[in-house]
């Protein structure tokens, strides 16, 4: 554990469970940024004014940005976690292992959303200011030099603010769905290099529980 091997998985294992699965859910972003009085009511005016193909607009932002993140998120936890485990020493490491677990995600979601923020802030004025750009290959130049480079960190605190809170009890559900894991299971898993798969399945259970909470 805690090989070049391993890190380079969980790191995959973050940007699948988190780049394809936001791109994914587009079509909601976009109701979300625009919201109407309700979510049918969203769907039905981005459909009149914008057609099916308005459903995905952003999807590159999302996908790129969300998979930044995702490898960030899932690579430093796993970095910081041993990190802190072996700044304190055996014996404390075991006593604090939840402090030391819960810790470890907040430090990795300050780098993870750094790596987010620049897509997200093209990304939500592409969604809500129509007209503004196609997609990204315009609409960043474009941002950039209407509010320079440190433009696109404006919504970072906003965002530490909301997401760091929430990815604590996140990682956390993640390693309690990870050790009740069958044995055997996580014995093929390892046997046959699947940690991204294993990560895909804990990272959906920890999302849920965490989005929740924030």
């Amino acid at each position: 554990m805690y090989s070049p091997e391993f890190s380079a998985a969980c790191t995959v294992g973050g940007i699948l469970s988190c780049g394809l699965t936001h791109m994914a859910i587009t079509p909601l972003d976009l109701v979300k940024c625009n919201m109407q009085k309700s979510i049918s009511s969203g769907f039905g005016v981005l459909l009149k004014e914008q057609g099916p193909k308005g459903f995905f607009w952003g999807w590159v932002h999302t996908l790129l940005g969300y998979s930044a993140q995702g490898a960030c998120k899932f690579g430093f936890y796993e970095f910081f976690k041993k990190y802190d485990s072996d700044l304190v020493g055996p014996e404390n490491a075991a006593k604090y292992k939840t402090l030391i677990y819960l810790a470890g995600p907040a430090s990795a979601e300050v780098i993870a959303d750094v790596a987010l923020c620049p897509m997200e802030a093209v990304k939500v004025r592409v969604q809500t200011q129509p007209g503004f750009a196609k997609g990204l290959s315009d609409g960043l130049p474009k941002f950039v030099k209407a509010e320079g480079a440190l433009g696109l960190y404006k919504g970072i605190v906003p965002l530490w603010g909301r997401r760091i809170p929430c990815k604590r009890p996140f990682f956390h559900v993640v390693y309690l769905v990870f050790n009740s894991f069958n044995a055997g299971r996580l014995t093929v898993a390892c046997k046959y290099r699947m940690y991204p798969y294993a990560d895909i399945s804990k990272a959906r259970i920890g999302d849920l529980f965490s989005q929740i909470c924030s």
